[in-house]
């Protein structure tokens, strides 16, 4: 790690913060502790590897770029952004290169207004690229356990109508299974009981009592983090319009639903909500204590259900008048920036990575930026050159 206090010497090179937490194929790495080597990942969710040393440079001015899907990070005021603008994005104009600076004093299209539309956006990344992993329990059989199942054992707790297809779901991934009333008199609900090893791998990875997604499935390919989703959502998820939830008590699993869904190219939104509002309560009734739970929303661009009836609901036409029917399976491209405010001075870290075009993802939601490179810095000079040359 080379320290370098010559501030002046990197004025268009950028960087971000020193703690700032980067995605390696090994888990998350604070920026400061990468190395020459080191891997990461480029826009495109595949690997790619630093080309030297991280530099620290100190007392930098820094600003917090915030973004329409709630997602934001904070990066040094000269960091380079690739900004596909509102010209960009609706004029077939080439994208610019722009520091964190000159997108605060463009924030919105055409003047400051807070009636026009916002100007910058960026790329949302590709799904990260993991190897595929040897796991003990099925990805999608272990998402369907983490969402309804019994924390003592392989019991699952469904609704009448999907029991029959999760348990051949189940089976396909060889479980043997049996399905159960639920001792409700007159109730909707099922058990699927799930034999062979399940419920002692499930002990092996240290899951009963204490559910959460295992590091090692955040870890796995895309095919067992999608299959892994949708265990999940067709056990505690649901779809409207295109637009998934998925909903749990759970604050660890929250955030380990959160972290899949940001790995396979969405962005994961966590909100609280109260789980027995008092307003829901009969008159009369004194309210009762209210249950903290969260849920994880999220625009995909493809299927998270296996169960045919969210399958069927998820593909439903959309609601809205003149909408297209179908969800949105095109690529929600954009993250706009909605906001960018001035930071605390603080020492950063300029990270270069060897592929081209040199971005990569910084945060645990993934934004891309332009690494500190030569060439990155190049880029600006050209754009500048480009825009004096347009205005002559």
């Amino acid at each position: 790690m080379t320290d370098d206090t010559r501030a002046s010497t990197h004025r268009r090179s950028g960087g971000i913060p020193l703690d700032t937490v980067v995605a390696t194929p090994s888990g998350w790495v604070e920026a400061a502790d990468l190395r020459a080597g080191s891997a990461v990942f480029n826009e495109r969710g595949r690997i790619s590897y630093l080309s030297r040393d991280p530099i620290i440079v100190r007392d930098r001015p820094t600003m917090r770029v915030s973004f329409s899907d709630g997602s934001g990070v904070v990066a040094d005021a000269h960091q380079l952004w690739i900004s596909h603008t509102y010209k960009a994005r609706h004029h077939g104009h080439d994208p610019k290169v722009v520091t964190t600076e000159e997108m605060a004093a463009s924030l919105r299209y055409g003047t400051a207004s807070s009636r026009r539309p916002f100007n910058h956006a960026i790329q949302r990344p590709q799904p990260l690229q993991y190897p595929r992993q040897a796991h003990l329990v099925d990805p999608y059989v272990l998402g369907v356990w983490l969402g309804d199942g019994s924390k003592h054992n392989g019991t699952v707790t469904t609704a009448s109508w999907d029991a029959e297809d999760l348990a051949s779901l189940v089976e396909a991934r060889g479980y043997p299974t049996k399905t159960v009333h639920n001792g409700v008199a007159g109730g909707n609900g099922r058990l699927v009981k799930m034999y062979g090893d399940f419920q002692r791998n499930a002990r092996a990875l240290g899951l009963l009592l204490n559910k959460h997604v295992p590091e090692s499935y955040l870890r796995g390919d895309v095919q067992q983090r999608l299959d892994l989703l949708c265990g999940l959502m067709d056990s505690d998820g649901s779809s409207a319009n295109g637009r998934c939830e998925f909903y749990n008590t759970n604050r660890s699993l929250i955030d380990g639903v959160a972290e899949l869904v940001r790995s396979l190219g969405c962005h994961g939104r966590v909100s609280e909500k109260a789980s027995y509002p008092d307003r829901l309560l009969p008159q009369g009734h004194k309210p009762r204590s209210l249950q903290r739970s969260w849920r994880v929303s999220f625009s995909p661009t493809f299927t998270p259900f296996k169960l045919p009836r969210k399958i069927a609901a998820f593909h439903r036409p959309r609601r809205q008048r003149g909408a297209a029917p179908g969800p949105v399976l095109g690529p929600r491209q954009w993250r706009t920036v909605t906001s960018v405010a001035v930071e605390a001075t603080r020492d950063i870290v300029r990270v270069e990575i060897e592929t081209d075009p040199h971005l990569l993802m910084v945060g645990r939601e993934l934004v891309t930026m332009l690494d500190s490179t030569p060439r990155a810095r190049s880029l600006v000079r050209a754009s500048e050159r480009t825009a004096a040359r347009l205005a002559a």
